[in-house]
């Protein structure tokens, strides 16, 4: 099971050894004095919660959830993935690499993993007119494969 400790709010908590912090999804908004117009402000300040599953140990199905069966944090932020966009002119990120060397391919419908070794058939989302099984071997296959979902869930 996930064990959250603490919540911190706007800056990451000191950390001991084999905790990890992860950026809550929503932000909590704190009333403040805004410097530029001399008036109060409603900020958005970042909350951090503490865990003890390491980056390359995490999954879709371990991210940790609120009373309510909600996630806590998005899953990019909980798996570590460094975002890609499908285009220069795209604005929103839909594939990427995670720390646990495996892309993934998401959109606000689907996500998926592929790694080296991992089998693409007919039956595989975005694969449907294949007609021979295949497997990742490369990298960069994996990639193309991620992308290749993520265009198709989108």
């Amino acid at each position: 099971m996930i064990s959250i400790s603490f919540l911190f709010e706007d800056k990451k908590p000191d950390l001991k050894p084999g905790e990890y912090a992860v950026v809550k999804k929503k932000r909590k908004k704190v009333r403040d004095f805004n410097p530029k117009t001399n008036r109060m402000k409603k900020f958005k300040r970042n909350q951090y919660f503490v865990t003890k599953i390491a980056p390359e140990d995490r999954t879709v199905k371990n991210v940790p959830k609120d009373s309510k069966g909600f996630p806590i944090a998005t899953y990019p932020q909980w798996l570590g993935i460094r975002g890609e966009r499908m285009t220069m002119n795209s604005s929103v990120d839909s594939f990427g690499k995670a720390a646990s060397g495996k892309w993934f391919g998401w959109s606000h419908r689907a996500i998926a993993s592929f790694g080296i070794g991992d089998k693409i058939t007919n039956k595989t989302s975005g694969f449907d007119r294949i007609k021979k099984p295949f497997t990742i071997k490369t990298d960069e296959k994996a990639r193309d494969v991620a992308k290749i979902f993520a265009r198709s869930v989108s």
